[in-house]
């Protein structure tokens, strides 16, 4: 299995280490962290690092020198290989968007949309600056518009639960 995930270790690891952190800084502070925060705080920092282990410590450094490419949707033309790799970008940010809107102190879709699309912009300059990959402007935008799928997603089902706990609350209160 580890074979098949290379990445799955140092991601757990790394999401481990920042859930202890978070927990650590929480006893220091005299302040409580639920479980569930700190479980979905460790998802995240594991994702985080699963999508920095794939996009950049994959590739071999100074392998691709085309440089920067401007066209948004440029690679969608290429052909299958290449709408493949386009539609792999924007699945691969729906989990950061699901587990950023979970993850913020502050539960808004713009939020984890706009550290979505940070992550995605260093990301491709590193990806220029250490020539390992071909930075794109269409890699920024996919990964952004995954991560805006993702956290819309998550926000309606979070909105769709709250009015239903809502809803229970009121009628075991007017049944009363």
């Amino acid at each position: 299995m580890i074979r098949t995930f290379p990445y799955l270790v140092p991601s757990l690891f790394a999401g481990l280490l920042a859930a202890l952190c978070f927990f650590l800084g929480g006893v220091f502070r005299k302040r409580r962290f639920a479980v569930s925060r700190l479980i979905t705080l460790f998802l995240f920092f594991s994702f985080l690092m699963f999508i920095l282990s794939v996009t950049l410590l994959d590739r071999k450094f100074g392998s691709d020198s085309r440089g920067i490419s401007w066209n948004i949707f440029g690679t969608w033309f290429y052909g299958k290989k290449s709408k493949g790799y386009v539609i792999e970008n924007l699945i691969l940010f729906v989990p950061y968007g699901i587990l950023g809107y979970l993850a913020l102190p502050v539960r808004k879709v713009r939020y984890a949309v706009i550290t979505a699309a940070l992550l995605s912009f260093v990301i491709e300059c590193l990806q220029f600056v250490l020539r390992s990959g071909y930075a794109e402007l269409s890699d920024v935008l996919m990964n952004t518009a995954g991560a805006a799928a993702g956290s819309w997603i998550c926000a309606a089902v979070c909105m769709h639960r709250k009015r239903k706990r809502m809803n229970e609350k009121s009628t075991e209160a007017g049944s009363e």
